[in-house]
């Protein structure tokens, strides 16, 4: 992966706790947003389109370019509900975050081309 300064395309997966990562896998592939992701980069790489692949620690998000990723292709929706992860399960806690569940790798894809302008 090119991790330069200059990147077309930067995807950001945002989630608390790290550094321990949650397991989310794509639900047409089996395989983990990090695998994914790394699919995602050789893809791009392949048509010289430079990327970065960045985790930071706040409230669950995959940024594209900054951009949520459903904002860019608007098949998939997160789920918000009282265990999204941020609040153990307690209804009266929740913060109402973002929860991706069983996010299909083909939206991942087409979301990075969209914001790669492809």
């Amino acid at each position: 992966m090119r991790m330069g300064e200059d990147a077309a395309l930067v995807i950001t997966w945002r989630r608390q706790g790290l550094p321990a990562s949650p397991v989310v896998l794509c639900s047409d592939t089996g395989r983990t947003l990090q695998e994914a992701f790394s699919g995602i980069a050789g893809m791009l790489e392949a048509q010289d389109i430079a990327i970065r692949i960045e985790e930071e620690d706040g409230a669950m998000a995959i940024l594209f370019n900054g951009r949520p990723f459903e904002e860019i292709v608007p098949l998939y929706v997160p789920k918000t509900c009282s265990l999204c992860g941020s609040c153990e399960g307690s209804t009266a806690a929740c913060t109402g975050q973002r929860r991706y569940e069983g996010i299909p790798e083909s939206v991942l894809r087409l979301a990075a081309r969209r914001a790669a302008g492809l």
